[in-house]
């Protein structure tokens, strides 16, 4: 009896981290969607058995997977599902006695006591709510020190106390004290009940003797509508004819002052009379001369309109609608220059030339598309010898061509980039690929494990599953259940490591931070 009894513990306390589906699933009772199908329901494939979970924890997940048979990442991920640690673990949990230390010296002391990284006690200390140790070296708040505080400045609490305005600020907000000195006073329910009346933003101010501006704020924060009676204006004043006679004859804020009216007012009507403004004389437009056509295109229209006595967008415009083009100020190029930069490096060229080295690779460009008089500058066998024995950009800066030609010329030959940190392949290494997993070799022979994939793939070797901490650490990518359940069992600190960094950090670096189980 007792048997059956502990068997359904068991069943009982696997089913509770499935959701219905799977448990569904498991005992049989699934249906497939749409027409019901006939004959004998589909079973889980390869489901684990009593002796298998038997073995979760006892052993480690090595020596478990190599004993069921199944991946070490399906035994991780089982166990940790089914909330069953490791006894051997070295991932230190939290006890009794480690707990009751917390707060009781510091941090770092802490953590040389337990083993922890100063990191992992603060977050489950901050986690605990318990407030950091504080040690006879630093300086304890006094009664006469706690009643300075919201009677006199932050700064001047600090002058006389010699501590920090920070910590005199943080101390005084953890106490609940105001600051002294505010400029704003705290709206009362009396002046809130005058903002629910009638009376207008003017009349609340004067009452409260408050800006129009912050009872203007009170009344949005609230969500209160302003009353009609505030929202009541004056008509406005009407235009005598006399008033609009002085209109255009003096400028519009000094006949504003004399008639006691704004100056936008003024402008406003003005233009509704279709007024123009004091000072304003039309001339008529001045016609262009042929003599004037015939300087646009041979200067800087900047340099026409200084000469003209016009303005250049005039300039611009009117040599625009002839169909004039622009001036620019170009050197042409003759076929010694052609020759020289075709034989000498870029630099020294632009020296000799006195141009630009953009003007230069400009210049090449056209020659080697069959512009230019000269056609494109043939590989010499010196050159084609350099390809891959240094950086593309660095030898083309030293043969004088462009970097996207020397691409083209090395990838057309079939070189491989120049790779400045390659070292080569001995055969005692090439002998340790295919028989332990990728990241081992890596760390033995120091080199990269992409770079170590990638011989091994070109030697056409097999891969050995990755066993242990990393293959853990995949099932930890993969499976979220396993990810959570594994998130209860880490520190606060750890557990924010490993959530910020689980998309950013590779397996390898994954493992050695955290020191999976």
């Amino acid at each position: 009896m007792w048997q059956d009894h502990r068997l359904f513990k068991s069943a009982q306390s696997y089913l509770a981290g499935k959701s219905d589906r799977d448990i569904s699933r498991i005992i049989g009772t699934r249906r497939m969607a749409g027409k019901e199908r006939r004959g004998r329901l589909l079973r889980a494939a390869n489901k684990w058995e009593e002796w298998e979970f038997e073995l979760l924890g006892k052993y480690p997940d090595q020596e478990v997977a190599r004993r069921t048979g199944r991946r070490v990442s399906a035994i991780y991920s089982k166990r940790r599902a089914l909330r069953i640690y490791m006894h051997n673990s070295p991932v230190k949990r939290w006890q009794d006695w480690d707990r009751n230390l917390l707060g009781k010296c510091s941090d770092k002391e802490l953590a040389e006591r337990t083993g922890r990284s100063v990191e992992a006690v603060r977050g489950m200390r901050q986690f605990l709510g318990i407030e950091r140790f504080v040690g006879k070296g630093s300086i304890r708040w006094t009664r006469k020190e706690l009643k300075l505080l919201g009677k006199h400045p932050d700064a001047e609490v600090a002058r006389r106390t010699g501590r920090t305005i920070a910590a005199v600020l943080k101390r005084r907000n953890v106490l609940g004290i105001p600051c002294v000195g505010l400029s704003w006073r705290k709206w009362t329910e009396k002046e809130d009940a005058l903002l629910r009346g009638s009376l207008t933003n003017k009349e609340i101010a004067k009452k409260t003797g408050r800006k129009l501006k912050s009872v203007y704020r009170r009344r949005v924060f609230l969500g209160l509508s302003t009353p009609a009676s505030s929202l009541d204006r004056t008509p406005p004043r009407p235009w005598k004819p006399k008033e609009v006679a002085l209109l255009g004859t003096m400028p519009d804020r000094e006949l504003g002052k004399r008639l006691g009216r704004s100056t936008k007012s003024v402008g406003e009507f003005r233009r509704k009379k279709e007024i123009r403004p004091f000072g304003y004389h039309a001339s008529a437009p001045r016609t262009w001369t042929q003599e004037e056509i015939a300087l646009l295109g041979t200067m800087s229209d900047s340099a026409v309109a200084k000469r003209l006595n016009r303005n250049r967008v005039t300039v611009k415009s009117v040599r625009q609608d002839r169909g004039i083009s622009g001036w620019r100020r170009l050197r042409a190029w003759t076929k010694q220059e052609d020759k020289l930069i075709s034989e000498l490096p870029r630099e020294e060229a632009a020296k000799r030339l006195k141009r630009s080295p953009a003007t230069i690779d400009s210049r090449l460009k056209q020659l080697h598309a069959g512009n230019g008089a000269a056609g494109p500058r043939p590989w010499s066998t010196d050159e084609i010898k350099m390809l891959g024995t240094m950086p593309d950009r660095k030898l083309a800066r030293q043969l004088g061509r462009t970097f996207y030609s020397v691409t083209a010329k090395r990838r057309e030959l079939r070189i491989h980039s120049y790779a400045q940190d390659s070292r080569p392949w001995t055969p005692e290494e090439e002998r340790l690929l295919g028989t332990m997993p990728d990241y081992e070799v890596a760390v033995r022979l120091k080199r990269g494990v992409t770079g170590v994939a990638n011989r091994r793939w070109k030697l056409g070797i097999r891969a050995v599953p990755a066993t242990g901490a990393v293959g853990s650490v995949n099932a930890l990518r993969r499976n979220s259940a396993v990810r959570n359940s594994f998130q209860t069992t880490r520190s606060v600190s750890e557990t924010n490591v490993l959530r910020c960094n689980r998309q950013t950090m590779t397996d390898n670096q994954l493992y050695y931070a955290l020191a999976l189980p």
